[in-house]
């Protein structure tokens, strides 16, 4: 298994740890990464959306604030 997960959110590029999605594998985000979404682990998974607020979707997901 990957130990990271790549994003692609509005050609800004994340590497979050898989432990932090699988924390939150009840949201979107772990389902985006789970087996039934992404056929490929290795491959960045696009979000068009913008990445500067995905940075601070992250933080939440980390710090809880």
């Amino acid at each position: 298994m990957v130990d990271t997960v790549k994003f692609n959110v509005g050609g800004r590029h994340f590497e979050v740890s898989r432990a932090l999605i699988d924390e939150h594998s009840d949201t979107m985000l772990g389902r985006l990464v789970s087996e039934t979404w992404n056929e490929d682990p290795g491959k960045d998974v696009f979000i068009d959306r913008d990445g500067d607020i995905f940075a601070h979707i992250l933080n939440y997901l980390r710090y809880g604030r």
